[in-house]
């Protein structure tokens, strides 16, 4: 099972940290002894282990089925048992248990009240509860750091008004980790003294964590003795050294990974001066382009606004030529009806006597004029003729820079075919009142 940074695992944590955890189920072990002892938040299991060399039945119960399958695997006893369990939804009957352990467990949980609610469900009525958690002041105040698997820390008047509310009797140790000197022979059975030098330091403030002792009633409150964790690796010069010399180790490891770094820092910082040269470049450009664009957009709507008035005209000249057609068809069939009566007339006259010749000169003369007249119409149509073919010309040429509107004047001339295949253009040929060619 790996460790995590945060769940205890036997063999993978430093001998300080694991020592700190060993030393809260130490002080809760005499607290236990003969009793049915529930260990919330057991985690792998040492702590249940430790519990169990005293008490007369040991249940451990963890959220982590990883963890409970590793305290089962690893610490086998006849009284100690794991289970996986929420501890906020405990499996266990009302009133069946003597001691409530719950190191560093609370911290976790943002329901804390529901914890403490059943944890006072099934404990007797002369029951007690030996709970811990870190000292908000020292663990993260002062560190400055900021645990992500915890949800609420306590201070010490905090953590003792929220136990006073569940318990009528509260007492709170103060954990410290100090260093201590050992005189004597760990193999010797004789009995160890212990000298506490007086301490005038604010435990409330700078104690690294609190052990707090509960029982629901005062009739007969549990009584502990304080307590010293001498571990076998505390050694405290030679883990200074060796402290010393992982300090050593990780400082040239954070040697080589800074100069590393600034290599790479250096690297990074050529490509990136390399890469403004080129996003500045690219900007220039980019301006360049702009200001192409800009000028082509206003050269564009310019010869938009261009071709529109071209259409307007070609539009009016067509507009002008259907007229003049239709005036020109008009001006035939006068024309024709004057032959008409001009040849009826001549029969007529010349039946009659000579006075009609002067009448006869007269209609001729009248007919002279009226086809002079029609010449000169139809030189002024020959004349727009040419006038809206010297347009297309001009209009033609303007095709060649202006691709996208040659389909329109495509339709544009074949308009103006149309118009002269028409039946209406083809009878005003017909009559001579228009050119042949």
């Amino acid at each position: 099972m790996e460790f995590t940074g945060e769940r205890v695992v036997p063999g993978k944590v430093e001998p300080d940290l694991f020592n700190e955890h060993l030393s809260r189920y130490r002080f809760a072990q005499p607290l236990v002894k003969g009793r049915l002892a529930l260990d919330l938040g057991c985690g792998t299991g040492y702590g249940a282990a430790i519990l169990a060399e005293s008490a007369r039945q040991v249940l451990g119960l963890d959220i982590s089925k990883e963890s409970v399958a590793f305290a089962r695997g690893k610490y086998v006893a006849p009284n100690v048992e794991f289970f996986v369990s929420d501890c906020n939804h405990l499996a266990v009957r009302s009133g069946s248990i003597d001691t409530v352990v719950c190191m560093e467990v609370i911290e976790h949980l943002p329901d804390q009240e529901t914890l403490m609610e059943e944890v006072c469900r099934v404990l007797r009525p002369e029951g007690i509860l030996v709970i811990s958690t870190p000292n908000r002041i020292y663990y993260t105040e002062e560190r400055n750091e900021v645990n992500p698997f915890h949800v609420r820390e306590f201070d010490f008047p905090e953590f003792s008004a929220f136990l006073k509310s569940y318990f009528e009797w509260v007492e709170i140790a103060f954990q410290n980790h100090v260093s201590s000197i050992f005189i004597g022979n760990t193999d010797s059975n004789r009995a160890i003294r212990c000298q506490l030098e007086h301490s005038v330091v604010d435990s409330e403030r700078t104690a690294n964590y609190f052990v707090a002792v509960c029982s629901k009633t005062v009739a007969v409150p549990p009584t502990y003795a304080p307590f010293v964790y001498l571990p076998a690796a505390a050694n405290f010069l030679r883990e200074k050294d060796t402290h010393i010399k992982l300090l050593q180790a990780r400082e040239r490891e954070l040697v080589e990974m800074v100069r590393q770094q600034q290599r790479e820092y250096d690297t990074q910082n050529q490509w990136c001066l390399a890469l403004n040269r080129e996003l500045q470049d690219t900007q220039k450009h980019y301006r360049a382009l702009d200001e192409e664009f800009r000028e082509r957009t206003l050269w564009a709507q310019r010869l938009s606004a261009e071709i529109s008035q071209k259409d307007e005209r070609i539009a009016s000249l067509q507009a002008e030529l259907e007229e003049r057609t239709a005036r020109a068809l008009r001006l035939g069939l006068e024309h024709w009806a004057l032959e008409q009566e001009l040849r009826e007339r001549i029969v007529w006259a010349s039946a009659e006597n000579s006075q009609r010749d002067e009448r006869i000169a007269s209609l001729e003369a009248e007919l002279n004029e009226r086809t002079a007249w029609a010449l000169r119409l139809n030189e002024e149509h020959r004349s727009l003729g040419q006038r809206i073919v010297s347009l297309q010309a001009e209009f033609d040429e303007r095709t060649a820079w202006a691709l996208r509107l040659n389909e329109e004047l495509k339709l544009n001339v074949e308009k103006l075919n149309t118009i002269r295949k028409s039946k209406l253009f083809q009878l005003s040929k017909g009559l001579g009142l228009m050119s042949k060619d």
